[in-house]
């Protein structure tokens, strides 16, 4: 089974020029698409190829996930050997700084760009583009302020270049400095791009809404996070929010070192919970949904009409269960260090409780699929 996802994830990534961010995604589609297939296998009693196939199936359309994540290889029969160190100070287009005095909401805009969020102990909020092409009149942010908006918009460059450098990967058309003290509301809204939000810690609230792109989110604190997004990817790792709430179709959502309380609903895809504290619910129609608990505050919800749920939960917990799976299977392993106490217990439906003084309730249903708690 292993070599068999593998040679699928080589045929759908071997048109893509290498990148960091291509490796976390093909890591990340592994790992989900492994624990679905032997999942269906053992629930469904296939072969190893039909396994797999279902396993893919169910993650909806990952040629579209690749496709906004990363850039194709040249298909010309010549090659253009540009030469360009990332490393090498890029030129500097446009720089400016703007007062965030009686400013509560920050709008953000842009297409097929890449856009980096960072933190600054400034008082003022500070903008950089870089030239991304050899082209004299490529567009120039626009900043504007209406009442207690700041709002800017990265026009599309609609002129047809050749070739990508190599740094255009690793480095940011647009960076923005964004004061400390600043704890209004971000807002951006982009396509076929990528948005990196990085240390940010003033518990502010943002809102995120994205076609074909990627999100990544790194050491920072929100008082409230919401993403929209479709054929897309969020990854948010060594973070926390107060409250979240994600909706996506088509595409992935990696929550790791991550503390808060969520609400992730998807149409096809992954949703993967990696080393959580806190709680919440994840739904998705086709795909797989892998939660991996620290620590638990609360009460957990996980359903998924056709994939498979897998939630692993600290083993000196007590809590109540209730599994159900309408045409699948349903497990609680006994990993815990308390005795499991079963009300039902069926190979569709299990209800009952980990020890006695349960401190959360754990419900996991699927339609077609298997959940296993361990």
């Amino acid at each position: 089974m292993d070599t068999l996802i593998k040679n699928k994830l080589t045929q759908l990534f071997k048109d893509y020029v290498p990148s960091s961010d291509l490796d976390d995604l093909h890591d990340e589609m592994y790992d989900d698409l492994f624990e679905s297939a032997n999942d269906i296998k053992h629930t469904e009693q296939l072969s190893d190829q039909e396994s797999v196939a279902k396993a893919f199936q169910q993650m909806g359309d990952l040629a579209d996930v690749i496709a906004k994540t990363g850039t194709k290889k040249s298909s010309h029969s010549f090659v253009f050997e540009f030469v360009f160190d990332s490393k090498k100070q890029q030129k500097i287009i446009y720089e400016d700084d703007f007062s965030l005095e009686k400013i509560d909401q920050i709008d953000l805009s842009f297409k097929s760009d890449a856009v980096r969020i960072v933190s600054t102990s400034s008082e003022k909020l500070k903008v950089t583009q870089y030239a991304k092409t050899n082209l004299l009149n490529e567009p120039l942010v626009q900043v504007s302020r209406k009442n207690s908006r700041l709002m800017l918009l990265l026009p599309e460059n609609h002129h047809i270049t050749i070739g990508l450098f190599a740094s255009d990967l690793q480095q940011p058309k647009l960076l923005i400095e964004l004061p400390q003290r600043f704890t209004g509301q971000l807002n951006t809204r982009f396509s076929s791009g990528s948005l990196r939000l990085s240390d940010l810690q003033n518990k502010l609230s943002s809102e995120a809404h994205f076609t074909s792109g990627l999100l990544q989110i790194d050491k920072c604190f929100f008082s409230n996070f919401n993403s929209i997004f479709s054929s897309g990817s969020v990854k948010i790792k060594q973070s926390s929010f107060e409250n979240s709430n994600t909706n996506f179709s088509s595409g992935s959502i990696r929550l790791k070192d991550v503390e808060g309380r969520y609400a992730i609903q998807g149409s096809s895809g992954s949703i993967h919970l990696d080393n959580v504290n806190g709680a919440g619910s994840a739904a998705i129609r086709s795909g797989s949904v892998h939660a991996s608990f620290q620590k638990v505050t609360d009460d957990l919800n996980f359903s998924a009409a056709s994939g498979s749920l897998k939630i692993h939960l600290p083993h000196e917990d007590q809590f109540s269960f209730k599994l159900a799976s309408r045409s699948g299977s349903v497990k609680i392993r006994d990993n815990f260090n308390a005795e499991i106490n079963f009300d039902i217990d069926s190979n569709s439906g299990k209800l009952g409780s980990v020890g006695d003084l349960t401190q959360y309730r754990v419900s996991a249903q699927t339609a077609s699929g298997s959940a296993v708690i361990d």
